[in-house]
């Protein structure tokens, strides 16, 4: 329809604004770093706690919960293995192989459920866009968790024999790190507002937390056009491009995919399975 060309026109305009801004040097990498800072500490928490805190979640949402996470596990392993098998091959320090096993798994389940997903969604699906903020709140809690142990793990591989703290100390390590994480904090506070509370948020509370999240989504559009700035220098040869591309092959296609697959198991004419795990 035209205000689904209207919702990714506005996107695409406003990364290519992002883009240009970068290359021509008017945004620099403080000023990057202050807007990424922002959107993950302030932005993008407010929008998640204030979705889950008023959160009236649909019929059938448990199945598709269930199945998008089931999909997501499989991905996370996939890109685990390639990851840590292509640095093993490669040599490198200890630790190598869990750091990069990490990385390919955040990156092959990650997704923008709700600074690209809710608007589009919101169009296709009107009554189906309170289960991006779950899947999201998902993502924070188990994802993204697990792979942050494997990099402390890495790191923690990473130094001499002598001083290398224990696996134990390692995971307190970074469980401990969580409580600083706003994303975290933000569907933790968010979930239990929702199941002790089971009202909408007062005026007080509501009116900043919506002013604090209302930037998020244009920043998160700038955000990805910075990100096309050399994004494609290292691609330039084929060996080069084939670990990116398998990422993002497990992401696009394998991921929504399995997830599609597995619903037809659930709900027959679950089709708009296929959006959610995009």
């Amino acid at each position: 329809s035209w205000m689904l060309g209207k919702v990714l026109l506005e996107v695409m305009s406003i990364q290519l604004l992002g883009f240009l801004l970068k290359r021509s040097g008017a945004v620099t990498p403080v000023t990057e770093a202050g807007i990424g800072h922002y959107v993950a500490v302030i932005g993008f928490p407010c929008v998640l706690f204030s979705a889950l805190a008023e959160l009236q979640p649909a019929a059938g949402i448990l199945p598709l919960m269930l199945v998008i996470g089931s999909a997501k596990a499989l991905v996370f392993g996939a890109a685990y293995l390639i990851g840590s098998r292509s640095a093993s091959r490669a040599g490198g320090a200890p630790g190598e192989p869990l750091l990069r096993g990490a990385l390919f798994a955040i990156f092959g389940t990650n997704s923008d459920d709700v600074g690209l997903g809710v608007p589009i969604l919101g169009i296709l699906f009107p009554g189906r866009v309170d289960a991006l903020y779950v899947l999201a709140a998902m993502q924070a809690l188990l994802f993204n968790p697990l792979a942050y142990v494997l990099l402390g793990v890495s790191g923690a591989r990473s130094g001499e024999p002598a001083v290398r703290p224990s696996l134990a100390a390692t995971l307190c390590t970074v469980l401990v790190g969580l409580r600083s994480n706003m994303l975290v904090l933000s569907v933790f506070a968010g979930l239990a507002y929702r199941l002790i509370v089971a009202a909408p948020l007062p005026w007080f509370a509501s009116y900043p937390i919506e002013l604090l999240g209302r930037p998020f989504q244009p920043l998160v559009y700038l955000i990805g056009g910075f990100g096309f700035v050399g994004a494609f220098d290292s691609l330039t040869s084929l060996p080069a491009a084939v670990l990116p591309l398998a990422v993002v092959a497990l992401k696009s296609l394998c991921l929504p995919m399995a997830a599609f697959l597995a619903m037809r198991w659930v709900e027959p004419d679950g089709d708009y399975i296929f959006l959610y795990a995009l």
